[in-house]
């Protein structure tokens, strides 16, 4: 079950909606908020996502940008970008009780994602970004009361002018 499910598109825009109660918690990918698969130029803001699985999830896509969203209560993973998925721009999120607030994972590929995670706001969550085989910039970021990890996995990542607080190291 997904919320709204892109697939193979081009220049689509998915904006001022509000998503709830999307699929099973603990489920797969597939029950997600906003779902992406094979699509280049796409933008997502302005939307209320909670109570779901998953946030926004891409998968073997292109120049994607996720920004002033609210993201409440997803029980495994606010962002999620892999396989591999480039181009991508993060910014200006709330997110907010969900297992892992970022994740961007590039794991069997050989190419870095190139990405940038910018003034997001993570908090009362148990990792708060995750990276694996990234490049770019992750900065200006709030991490507030991760109870597992802030930041894990930065491989090739540069880290600036991000905070963490109350956080389990």
């Amino acid at each position: 079950e997904t919320g709204i499910f892109v697939n193979f598109t081009n220049n689509s825009v998915v904006r001022n909606n509000n998503i709830m109660n999307v699929g099973l918690f603990s489920g797969s990918a597939n029950e997600s908020s906003v779902w992406f698969y094979g699509v280049k130029n796409i933008s997502v803001y302005g939307n209320n996502i909670s109570n779901n699985d998953w946030g926004v999830i891409a998968e073997s896509s292109s120049n994607i940008s996720v920004y002033n969203n609210r993201f409440y209560n997803d029980s495994l993973i606010g962002i999620y970008m892999t396989q591999p998925t480039d181009q991508i721009n993060i910014t200006d999120n709330y997110i907010n009780l969900t297992q892992m607030g970022i994740n961007i994972n590039n794991v069997g590929a050989f190419d870095l994602m190139a990405a940038n995670i910018v003034r997001n706001n993570i908090s009362n969550i148990s990792i708060g970004i995750a990276l694996t085989t990234f490049r770019g910039n992750v900065s200006s970021n709030k991490v507030i009361n991760a109870s597992s990890e802030s930041l894990t996995g930065t491989a090739g990542a540069r880290v600036n002018d991000t905070r963490f607080e109350n956080n389990l190291f």
